[in-house]
C-alpha cells in the first residue's frame, strides 16, 4: 500500500514499484489523474496494464465516457462504500484481465 500527493508522485511510484491496483483520484495538483493514467497507460510492460480504478466525485456518464477515455478499467464514484469498492475492483480486474491476455493465436 502507498499513497502519494499528486499525480505525477503517482505515475513515479508505479514506475518503481509493483501494485495490484491503482486507485486514481482524477483531480490533484500537478498532474491530474487522466494525465497520470494515459502516462502509466504508455509504460512498457506490467506497468502499462496495471488495473486502474479512478476515483471521483464527478460521476455521472458525460464525466464516465471522460475518464474511460483516459484508460482506466472503472470508476469508483465518491462518498465511497465497502461494496461500490469491493463492485469496482472486480470491474477492473476483469477488465485489466481482459487486456493483459494474449491475442488468440499470438505466439
Amino acid at each position: 500500500f502507498e499513497m502519494v500527493e499528486d499525480g505525477l508522485a503517482a505515475v513515479e511510484a508505479v514506475g518503481r514499484t509493483h501494485f495490484d491496483l491503482v486507485l486514481m483520484d482524477m483531480r490533484m495538483p500537478r498532474m491530474d489523474g487522466h494525465e497520470a493514467t494515459r502516462v502509466i497507460r504508455g509504460a512498457a510492460g506490467a506497468a502499462g496494464m496495471i488495473p486502474i480504478i479512478a476515483v471521483t466525485a464527478d460521476a455521472g456518464a458525460s464525466q464516465d465516457r471522460d475518464i474511460a477515455s483516459a484508460g482506466v478499467d472503472a470508476v469508483l464514484a465518491k462518498p465511497i462504500t465497502l461494496q461500490s469498492l469491493a463492485d469496482a475492483i472486480a470491474s477492473a480486474l476483469a477488465t485489466g484481465a481482459d487486456r493483459r491476455a494474449p491475442l488468440s493465436g499470438a505466439k
